[in-house]
């Protein structure tokens, strides 16, 4: 707990460091340390990535004794990713690929894949085809919200990618007759 009071303040450092910071501070709070769990949650409730991230590691991994929480894990990692954390994003296409198993992927995680790229962000690009594949496989677990936004942003996206597409189309065939268009 200490160290992380250190990193996160910057104490006999040049700078703090956050992300080291709240990986103590969840290392302490897994084994107990009741005062950790005030830098996680404030962390979190500032949207801090790093505390968003390590608090859904906490839910994946709790510990011995106590049961995950996937929901809650793939919640923090999608605002972590949203704030452009790319270890949350990763994470969150972990859970929502398939294992190879036949065992389909985690319905929470396609879901939040959708909205990612369906709004673009930090370090997310905009793509509606991404946007409507992660709906459309929520979707087939019956996911209430991906149906939901299948129906309503699906067929929106669905217009904007052709659009975005049939313009590419339009300047590759421009660049082939010679033509350079400036923006």
């Amino acid at each position: 707990f200490s160290l992380g009071v250190m990193y996160h303040d910057g104490v006999g450092m040049a700078a703090a460091d956050n992300k080291i910071a709240y990986q103590y501070f969840l290392r302490a709070y897994q084994l107990g340390d009741a005062r950790a769990s005030r830098y996680l949650a404030n962390g979190v409730k500032n949207n801090d990535p790093e505390a968003l991230f390590n608090m859904g590691k906490y839910y994946f991994q709790p510990p011995a004794g106590t049961l995950a929480n996937v929901s809650k894990a793939v919640e923090h990692f999608y605002a972590a990713a949203k704030a452009g954390h790319q270890e949350a994003l990763s994470e969150l296409l972990l859970l929502a690929k398939d294992s190879g198993t036949g065992i389909p992927g985690n319905k929470e995680a396609q879901y939040y894949l959708g909205q990612l790229y369906a709004e673009g962000g930090k370090e997310i690009k905009f793509d509606p085809r991404e946007a409507a594949t992660w709906f459309y496989r929520a979707m087939l677990q019956e996911h209430e919200l991906a149906l939901d936004q299948f129906q309503k942003d699906v067929p929106e996206l669905y217009r904007l990618y052709k659009r975005l597409d049939e313009d590419q189309e339009d300047e590759n065939k421009e660049n082939e007759n010679g033509n350079i268009r400036y923006a």
